[in-house]
């Protein structure tokens, strides 16, 4: 192959600057070039050799300006874009797009690449008319999800840039699907989430290893919109990476059945803050199957209802919402329902009002210890809660409105808590409805600053560590034959018992230890699938967190 002296230049040029440093390049279609054009080529994290040709128009600091067009498909521009990048920056950088619409589908976002536009409505990715994948997706999306693989693309993003899921172009599939991890998505949105859903992430569930200690990603004014018409899968399927952080987002008008946004496994440990997810027409709002925490979390609407809690040890700390005056089958706030069952050691306060049916509150499947304190406004007809709180539960629902506390309950303001043990809620007086005054006695406690013993079951060789009393210590489970139950014996006798709250540091996403039962002396704990609650053997060489306090 002959090169013109011009395309030489541009080559050596490429491939000649420093590698250190980030530069800006705009994607833009194949056409236009000039003569023979060369080639750039750069090998994939799974060492596949690809190439794509070297667009001209590189300037004297490296950067290559060149736009997009305004008709038919830009995906195989933008693919050329970003091959010219990494072929100079194999650790990636900023492709930056122009003002506009432009209609992609299956547009490939590799490892350090971010797609930053001029402003989220400014430049928007367009699923193009009958595509059936996703508009956007990282790089070898259909290979790696559900591998559970630690090897992924890393450190990709989105910023100041919407994508669009054209629901009237009979569209199908995710408007965006990622896998990996340490992604950023920034001042942007997705809109008109079609019948295929809005957003998909996923990363392994595995112990990775310390080269892959900051996996976390973080959502950061992302929103994700359906089109109004009832059509949109779900706007938000999140199954990883655990622990990330996602804030000061929106997300609403799911279609008929689907939720606003769905928590999968994979996801726990998300943390969110000043969160609103709103729909009219689907079934949830919030629809959290993996323990999560949240600061000013919002729930407005769904049919079935708005913030179903699904696995043990999640947090909100400031919710507050309503059914919207659309027909609420079930409740605001629902702990469990027939799927996810025995939730436990969840703590919950806020604000709900003019709920569903199923009350304010439903405690479809509660398996204790958990922590409930929230202020309640119920029209008449409507209750403070229905469904049957654990006997370990501590709940305090302060009542106005016209409402009943529970079913068969007379109308009146007041409140409910619960009267099972001493707790902080409780003052003489505040709370009437049917109740007697509890007053808690420090004295009636058990604690001890002399940790348990296993008595037994667990897997042979399990033993206490790193105690600080019955209060809080380590159970390291041991290597041995295993049981799905275990038996630690208390150092001091409790009057009622114990309460415990258990959590497994080392497989928090498959496992979900919990307190079985208790007598004054001892303690038994179970082990149950994360997803399901299924019973299941304690897994070996597992380290357990536990904190006992007697009754």
């Amino acid at each position: 192959m002959r090169w013109s002296l011009r395309s030489l230049l541009l080559a050596v040029g490429c491939f000649a600057a420093s590698y250190g440093v980030f530069e800006t390049y705009e994607a833009a279609p194949l056409g236009g070039l000039s003569g023979e054009t060369p080639l750039v080529s750069w090998a994939t994290a799974d060492g596949i050799e690809r190439t794509a040709p070297l667009l001209e128009g590189v300037t004297s600091d490296g950067s290559v300006l060149v736009t997009l067009t305004a008709s038919g498909d830009q995906t195989a521009a933008i693919a050329t874009a970003t091959a010219n990048l990494l072929s100079r920056h194999p650790a990636g950088g900023i492709l930056r797009f122009p003002p506009g619409t432009y209609d992609v589908c299956g547009a490939i976002l590799r490892s350090g690449v971010r797609f930053v536009g001029a402003g989220d409505g400014q430049t928007t990715l367009r699923k193009a008319d009958g595509c059936a994948g996703p508009a956007v997706a990282t790089e070898d999306f259909a290979a790696l999800t559900g591998s559970n693989s630690c090897a992924a693309p890393h450190g990709y993003g989105l910023e100041d840039i919407r994508l669009s899921g054209n629901s009237t172009g009979r569209t199908s599939g995710y408007v965006f699907q990622g896998y990996g991890y340490a992604a950023r998505f920034t001042n942007a949105s997705i809109r008109d989430v079609g019948r295929g859903g809005g957003f998909y992430h996923e990363y392994t569930t595995a112990a990775c290893g310390t080269a892959f200690l900051a996996v976390e990603s973080h959502m950061i004014g992302f929103d994700v919109f359906g089109d109004g018409a009832g059509a949109s899968g779900d706007l938000v399927d999140f199954a990883g990476p655990h622990d990330s952080q996602w804030s000061n987002s929106i997300f609403g008008w799911n279609g008929a059945g689907s939720k606003a946004f769905d928590l999968l496994p994979g996801g726990s440990g998300l943390m969110l803050a000043n969160v609103h997810a709103f729909t009219g027409v689907g079934s949830y709002a919030w629809y959290m199957q993996a323990p999560f925490v949240a600061t000013n979390l919002y729930t407005d609407g769904g049919r079935t209802g708005g913030v179903m809690i699904g696995a043990d040890g999640s947090k909100i700390d400031g919710l507050w919402g309503s059914a919207s005056g659309i027909a609420q089958s079930g409740a605001c706030l629902e702990i469990g329902d027939e799927t996810h069952l025995e939730v436990s050691q969840t703590t919950i306060s806020g604000y709900l009002y003019s709920c569903g049916d199923g009350g304010a509150v439903k405690f479809a499947s509660d398996a204790g210890n958990s922590r409930i304190d929230l202020t309640i406004y119920q029209p008449a007809g409507r209750y403070a809660h229905t469904g049957s709180p654990h006997a370990t539960t501590d709940y305090c629902l302060n009542l106005n409105g016209g409402g009943s506390l529970t079913p068969g309950d007379t109308a009146s303001a007041g409140g409910r808590c619960s009267t099972s043990q001493p707790h902080r809620w409780t003052k003489p007086g505040t709370f009437t409805q049917g109740l007697a005054t509890t007053s808690l006695s420090l004295s009636s406690l058990a604690d001890s600053a002399v940790a348990p013993t296993v008595g037994g079951g667990f897997c042979e060789g399990s033993r206490i560590e790193d105690a600080n009393g019955s209060a809080g210590f380590v159970l390291a489970i041991g290597r041995g034959a295993c049981s799905s139950t275990g038996t630690l014996s208390m150092p001091k006798g409790a009057a009622h018992g114990w309460s415990c709250v258990v959590g497994d540091l080392t497989t928090p996403a498959a496992d979900a230890p919990k307190l079985i039962g208790t007598t004054p002396g001892t303690v038994t704990l179970g082990n149950h699938a994360q997803v399901g609650g299924a019973v299941k053997e304690f897994s070996p060489g597992n380290r357990l967190l536990v904190s006992c306090r007697g009754m």
